[in-house]
């Protein structure tokens, strides 16, 4: 009886042992999707500064919030700033920060910025990133 009692000891640790394992696993994965649509939401905010300032060139960025992102629906926040560049007056500087998904505290933030001359939003962009 008491080999039993052991057995069975031992046989639920290594069960819980394996779920916790699963459990953070599963979290990891569910980070590194996070990671992979904030870049996109990132490149997304990019994307979306250029074609404003093509029809609009006042235009100075905006807050996006973009929903049903994905097969879980969740929603992301984009904040785009379109600054001039200090050292240069034909050249702009589009900042992108995105957060995934849109929660305070638990959510992976991307910045990227890209520099772009007046009139030819078809530069090769320079991009620097940040993640939290």
């Amino acid at each position: 009886m008491i080999v039993a009692i052991i057995c069975l000891t031992l046989t639920s640790a290594m069960a819980v042992s394996l779920v916790r394992l699963a459990l953070v696993s599963h979290r990891q994965t569910e980070r590194d999707q996070w990671q992979v649509q904030s870049v996109w939401l990132a490149e997304s905010g990019l994307s979306r500064a250029v074609a404003r300032l093509r029809t609009n060139g006042d235009y100075r960025g905006e807050q996006w919030a973009p929903t049903d992102i994905g097969a879980t629906g969740e929603s992301g926040s984009v904040l785009i700033a379109v600054a001039d560049d200090t050292d240069d007056e034909t050249r702009l500087t589009i900042t992108a920060t995105a957060d995934f998904p849109d929660d305070p505290t638990d959510r992976v933030r991307t910045t990227r910025t890209l520099t772009i001359t007046s009139g030819d939003e078809t530069n090769s962009p320079q991009f620097s990133e940040e993640q939290e």
